[in-house]
C-alpha cells in the first residue's frame, strides 16, 4: 500500500518552493521592466530619427515644438502644425496623426511609453503622448518664428524626454516644456532621453538634475543665448 508524503516533508517542499519563487520573481520583474525601458528607448529613438528626416526634407528646418505661447489670453503665436499636433486639435486620441512627424512615424505606439498606462488625463496632450519636446528648440517661446535650423544645435543636445504623468495640465498643456518641469517617475530610478543626433540615453534622476545645472548645456541649449535659456 502506497502512502502519501508525511506532513512535515510536504511542508518542507512547499517552503522550498516559496523560497525559490521569492528569489526568481524579482529577477523576472526586473527583466520585464528592462524590456519595457528598452522599448521606450526605441520609441524615443524613432521620434528623434523622424525629426532628422523631417529636417532633411525641409531645408534643415526643425519641426515646431508645439510650444503654446499665449500672451495676455490672446491666440498662440504659432497656430499651425508642430511635431505633435496641428493646433488646436491636441487633446483627443489620434490628434498626433496631424503632427509634422506622423508621416515619418505612422505608428501610434511610438508616441507612448510602454509603462505609461491609461487612464490618461483628459484635456491634455497626455492623451496622445508620453513624451515632450525640449522647448529650447523653439527658444522657449521667443525664437524668430519659433523654429531653428538643425545645424544650430550640438549633436548631444537633448531633444525629447519622458514627462511626469502626474503633472496633468501643467507640463502637458502643449507639445514641449522647460527642462526644469517635472519628469516621469514611472521607471522608479530615471528616464530615457533622445538627443539631437538620434541616440538615446538612460539618465538617473541625479544625472538629469546635474544636467539642469549646466547652462548652456545639453538641456538648456537655446541657440544664440549665453546661458542656453
Amino acid at each position: 500500500m502506497r502512502r502519501g508524503f508525511p506532513v512535515p516533508e510536504l511542508l518542507a517542499v512547499i517552503a522550498i518552493i516559496i523560497i525559490l519563487v521569492s528569489m526568481i520573481l524579482p529577477l523576472i520583474l526586473k527583466a520585464s521592466d528592462s524590456t519595457r525601458e528598452v522599448r521606450c528607448a526605441v520609441h524615443l529613438r524613432s521620434l528623434s530619427q523622424a525629426t532628422i528626416n523631417y529636417s532633411i526634407e525641409n531645408s534643415q528646418w526643425m519641426p515646431f515644438t508645439n510650444w503654446l505661447s499665449q500672451e495676455n489670453g490672446g491666440p498662440p503665436d504659432w497656430q499651425g502644425a508642430g511635431w505633435l499636433y496641428d493646433y488646436p486639435a491636441r487633446t483627443n486620441p489620434g490628434d498626433h496623426r496631424k503632427g509634422q512627424l506622423w508621416p515619418y512615424v505612422k505608428e501610434d505606439s511610438i508616441y507612448r511609453c510602454p509603462v505609461d498606462a491609461a487612464p490618461f488625463k483628459t484635456g491634455t496632450t497626455h492623451m496622445i503622448t508620453s513624451y515632450l519636446h525640449n522647448g529650447a528648440y523653439s527658444g522657449f517661446g521667443s525664437a524668430p518664428n519659433h523654429i531653428y535650423k538643425r545645424y544650430q544645435f550640438k549633436p548631444d543636445a537633448i531633444m525629447f524626454w519622458e514627462v511626469d504623468e502626474l503633472a496633468g495640465g501643467g507640463s502637458y498643456n502643449d507639445g514641449s516644456s522647460f527642462p526644469s518641469e517635472p519628469v516621469t517617475k514611472r521607471h522608479i530610478t530615471g528616464l530615457t532621453v533622445a538627443s539631437h543626433d538620434g541616440h538615446t540615453d538612460w539618465l538617473t534622476y541625479v544625472e538629469f538634475q546635474a544636467l539642469l545645472s549646466d547652462a548652456p548645456g545639453r538641456l538648456w541649449c537655446k541657440p544664440g543665448s549665453a546661458n542656453g535659456k
